[in-house]
């Protein structure tokens, strides 16, 4: 497994959660139990999202959108060590810096479409999981079926 301990980007809407727009917070998809598993491997959580916080709210459906991601976030004990921003930098930058970023826009991330649930696709975390176990990210769990075949990197 690895020893560096690494920055993970993770996008809210559409990866954490069914995108629900205009909502914040769609259904549950699974991000849960692999976003805890890479924090208790020590790795840091940005969180990378288009709810944007920047002085004063312009619109009230934005600030009740941040106020509903907040709030999943803590229900979930969740620890992210930056949202849109870069956490271990001096200067602020409009890309975020990060090692691995999870999104339901990546290229070759895995996705789920299940109309009954959301009418876009969304993150397949156990597709997910898996890359992350084949790269020595997370420990290796025993499996009965793989989702992903073969790893895009592995981190020594």
């Amino acid at each position: 497994m690895s020893k560096k301990k690494l920055v993970i980007a993770v996008d809210f809407n559409g990866t954490c959660v069914t995108y629900a727009y205009p909502d914040a917070t769609g259904e549950d998809i699974g991000a849960v139990p692999v976003l805890k598993r890479l924090l208790a491997e020590g790795h840091q959580l940005v969180l990378m999202t288009g709810i944007e916080r920047e002085g004063e709210f312009e619109l009230p459906i934005v600030k009740e959108r941040w106020d509903e991601m907040i709030k999943w976030i803590e229900d979930n004990g969740l620890t992210f060590v930056g949202i849109n921003r870069n956490p271990h930098e001096k200067y602020r930058s409009k890309k975020l810096t990060a090692d691995i970023y999870i999104d339901d826009h990546c290229l070759g991330i895995p996705m789920k479409f299940e109309p009954e649930k959301c009418n876009r696709p969304f993150v397949d975390w156990d597709g997910v999981e898996q890359l992350l176990e084949m790269m020595n990210v997370l420990p290796a769990t025993p499996r009965t079926h793989f989702t992903v075949k073969q790893p895009p990197f592995i981190w020594e």
